[in-house]
């Protein structure tokens, strides 16, 4: 064992536990993310136009989508872990809400309610 991994165990960064768990936690986690901030995003949409029972609803599943990623970050076992669950809910978001000001905005924008 070198410097190297000596350091990285010493610090939590190196698991047991196989990558491929925590490669699909992150996966996971970047999907519920971006689904969460979709909905997120177009709940704050829905806002703007009175849209009350959409509000409802969006409000309630976004919630509850951050509730369940919540759980991923605080049971990580690890900084490497949590590093992966934190780049995967940043990319989530990012993706997000670009895809709903890019794509889905215009689309509601041109319809008549």
């Amino acid at each position: 064992m070198d410097e190297l991994d000596f350091f990285l165990r010493k610090n939590g960064y190196l698991l047991e536990e196989p990558d491929n768990k925590i490669r699909n936690k992150a996966i996971l986690t970047f999907c519920l993310c971006f689904v969460g901030d979709l909905i997120s995003s177009f709940d704050q949409y829905a806002m703007t136009h009175d849209w009350v029972i959409t509000q409802f609803f969006t409000g309630l599943l976004s919630q509850s989508i951050w509730f369940i990623t919540g759980f991923f970050f605080f049971d990580s076992k690890s900084k490497r872990e949590k590093l992966y669950i934190f780049i995967g809910t940043a990319l989530g978001c990012g993706v997000g809400s670009t895809i709903m000001l890019i794509w889905f905005k215009p689309f509601f924008s041109k319809m008549v309610f």
